[in-house]
């Protein structure tokens, strides 16, 4: 079965933007979104209650971001743009 959106051309940046604006059009007070090297975090505060999502982050140097599906070397742009794509696409639209 395909995943949801997993051909999808929306970038990381779109992606977060309107994360915050739905956020803020459900009357979110407050918003935040940070990253470190194994962790992604988007947190907000509505109606008293603070909210907070934390997702882990793949290995950037997993071979399925460094390398092709034919094995073949992948520049860091490239693998970079992968982590991202699989860290906004897949971890975050899963079931």
């Amino acid at each position: 079965m395909a995943r949801y959106a997993s051909d999808t051309s929306v970038s990381v940046s779109n992606s977060k933007a309107e994360i915050e604006r739905i956020i803020e059009r459900y009357g979110a007070d407050q918003f935040m979104s940070g990253w470190s090297a194994d962790k992604a975090v988007i947190g907000f505060t509505m109606s008293g209650r603070q909210i907070r999502f934390v997702l882990n982050m793949p290995a950037k140097d997993a071979a399925e971001f460094t390398e092709t599906p034919t094995g073949k070397d992948r520049s860091d742009a490239a693998a970079y743009s992968g982590t991202a794509r699989w860290c906004i696409r897949s971890r975050s639209r899963r079931e």
